[in-house]
C-alpha cells in the first residue's frame, strides 16, 4: 500500500520512527509549526491545498498527524 503522511513537524521524531517501522510506502510531508498561530481559517486553507495536492497523486490514503 502507498500512503501519504501530512504532519506537524513537531512531530518529526515520532512520525520519522513510525515511518521506519512501516512495511508500507509512506512518502512523508510535514508541514512548518505554528500554523496554529494563524487564524483559524488560514490554517484549514493550507492544510487542505496539501490534501488536495496529494489528492491528485495515487494514494491508498492520507494521513493527517
Amino acid at each position: 500500500m502507498k500512503f501519504k503522511l501530512i504532519s506537524c513537524e513537531i512531530f518529526f521524531r515520532e512520525m520519522d520512527f513510525l515511518h521506519k517501522e512501516c512495511p508500507h510506502r509512506i512518502d512523508v510531508e510535514f508541514l512548518q509549526k505554528g500554523l496554529h498561530d494563524i487564524p483559524t481559517e488560514e490554517m484549514l486553507s493550507r492544510l487542505q491545498a496539501q490534501v488536495d495536492a496529494a489528492s491528485e497523486q495515487e494514494y491508498d490514503a492520507i494521513i493527517l498527524g
